[in-house]
């Protein structure tokens, strides 16, 4: 077999895998926007269609505290890495959420959906869903 079949067979069993999942899922629950659920959705199929070895690595989200405008995320990596120990300190103190019970919103600027546990390490292992952080217009030059 050559490695583009390969490849090919192991993304079409990710994908049914996900459909599979879908379909034990069923429709989004009462009170979920629509938008979040197709969302959330369209990012477990982009997903599932890289291979695993594209993943990137966890990074580090920074989040500060700044006079006047409270909490600001000031980096949100694809994939982070969320020790539990630090968790319930995070809901409490620094504007962390859980929302749907694999959801977290940080400071209302960036959701991160739970993908994976690492044992090793006792964290969660979160990709990055959607980023509300304002960006400034560019500046034509």
């Amino acid at each position: 077999m050559t490695t583009a079949t390969t490849h090919a067979e192991t993304t079409v069993a990710r994908l049914a895998a996900l459909y599979d999942q879908w379909l034990q899922e069923g429709a989004p629950p009462l009170g979920t926007t629509i938008n979040r659920w197709v969302d959330r959705r369209l990012g477990q199929f982009h997903q599932a269609l890289q291979p695993p070895a594209a993943l990137p690595e966890p990074g580090h989200l920074e989040v500060t505290r700044k006079i006047g405008h409270g909490l600001v995320v000031n980096e949100a990596p694809p994939r982070i890495s969320l020790a539990l120990a630090f968790l319930p300190e995070l809901c409490s103190s620094w504007g962390l959420n859980i929302e749907g019970g694999d959801k977290l919103n940080v400071a209302e600027q960036v959701l991160y959906q739970v993908v994976g546990y690492d044992p090793h390490a006792q964290a969660l292992l979160l990709d990055l869903v959607e980023d509300w952080r304002y960006t400034p217009p560019a500046v034509p030059s």
